[in-house]
């Protein structure tokens, strides 16, 4: 318990008071499904078992008896490149598969250490890549620290960690789809095996 609400509470608080209008067009109560919210912390993983369809959530080193032969294993780690603490980033693997999903999150000189580790050899990263490098570096409208990357930051998390693909996401919504082909070109020069990511995108691992 944190004081008087637990941290569950808190969470769940904070998503109803997110989901408003314009920001958000659908309220919690509105989501036709059963819902089971939890807060989970980097020490945690989320797991799935065979057969089973509600996750469970264990800390990673303490119980991994508990969750060693789960099929599905999402984990979670931290990153600290955007403002007001960060956000997660996930980890998910199944059946010798895996796919890290990496937004909100700001390059590093010499690359992010602890996300390069969380996505190493992973068979695709899904990178937020809100920048081109010229207007990241921009004088006239500064965006560094504002919590997102460059295509070259992705692509150099995609070397350093030697992951088998890329997909950059999170472009700036100003952005022309000439852009966005322009970062794909730039970044495959860093990292060859890039892609963009689109709405309705299914790829096979």
């Amino acid at each position: 318990m944190f004081g008087p609400k637990s941290l569950e509470q808190s969470f769940v608080e904070g998503l109803r008071k997110a989901m408003v209008s314009p920001y958000f067009p659908v309220n919690l109560e509105d989501l036709q499904s059963v819902r089971i919210i939890r807060a989970v912390k980097p020490n945690e993983v989320i797991v799935f078992h065979k057969d089973q369809t509600v996750p469970e959530v264990f800390n990673k080193v303490r119980e991994q008896d508990l969750y060693r032969d789960a099929p599905l294993k999402i984990w979670i780690a931290q990153s600290y490149g955007h403002p007001d603490g960060g956000v997660y980033t996930y980890r998910i693997e199944y059946q010798g598969k895996s796919v890290v999903y990496a937004t909100d999150t700001e390059g590093y000189v010499g690359g992010d250490v602890r996300l390069i580790q969380f996505a190493r050899n992973a068979d695709i990263l899904i990178h937020d890549s809100q920048y081109m490098v010229e207007d990241y570096e921009s004088v006239d409208y500064p965006v560094q620290g504002f919590g997102h990357s460059t295509y070259a930051m992705a692509a150099e998390v995609a070397r350093a960690a030697q992951v088998k693909k890329l997909f950059l996401f999170h472009f700036d919504p100003q952005y022309t789809d000439d852009h966005i082909d322009e970062m794909i070109r730039k970044a495959r020069e860093i990292f060859p095996e890039t892609e963009g990511a689109q709405e309705g995108l299914i790829v096979d691992i």
